[in-house]
């Protein structure tokens, strides 16, 4: 897996957080598509997806499931790390 300082790069902002993750998806499966469909590239792909959905569980149960949405949507209008989806807790 690449390191966190290389993550940051697909957004060029010199942070890693989930716009970088959200671009990485487009990069794995680039690379998939050159290696062929090998064992390797479907774990990466499938911890690839692990990490989205873990990013997902909003609130914290395990699970990324409708309560995660409801957890979403009730959050609006507060910016803490766990509920900002699309940027960092600065911006």
């Amino acid at each position: 897996m690449p390191s966190t300082a290389r993550l940051s790069i697909l957004t060029a902002t010199g942070l890693c957080d989930n716009r970088d993750l959200y671009l990485l998806g487009n990069v794995l499966v680039a690379r998939s598509r050159v290696q062929g469909s090998s064992a390797e590239s479907r774990v990466l792909l499938d911890s690839y997806t692990d990490l989205l959905l873990k990013r997902a569980d909003v609130n914290s149960s395990g699970t990324s499931d409708a309560a995660d949405m409801t957890a979403l949507y009730s959050s609006f209008g507060q910016t803490t790390w766990l509920t900002d989806l699309t940027w960092t807790a600065s911006g």
